[in-house]
């Protein structure tokens, strides 16, 4: 298991959060997962954080008005001028 990861629970009331929960795992398993070949466990663990960069900031997402997430997302952290 890639290092940083933790599991965390959601109270089942939270219909709409874990909606997207199970979405986002779906998405992953079909495009990441098994989407592609790899050749060791390692090579896949590698190849994720790629995913999540292109997950996040280049793969449209209808949801969103087909834009990626980080077009959608302004000034979270507070740090932008």
């Amino acid at each position: 298991m890639l290092s940083g990861l933790k599991r965390q629970r959601k109270p089942p009331e939270l219909h709409e959060t874990n909606g997207k929960v199970e979405r986002f795992q779906q998405t992953l398993a079909r495009e990441w997962g098994y989407g592609m070949t790899y050749g060791s466990s390692e090579d896949r663990d590698r190849a994720l954080p790629h995913w999540l960069d292109y997950y996040n900031e280049r793969r449209r997402h209808s949801g969103i008005g087909d834009c990626p997430p980080m077009a959608c997302v302004r000034n979270v952290l507070g740090q932008d001028i």
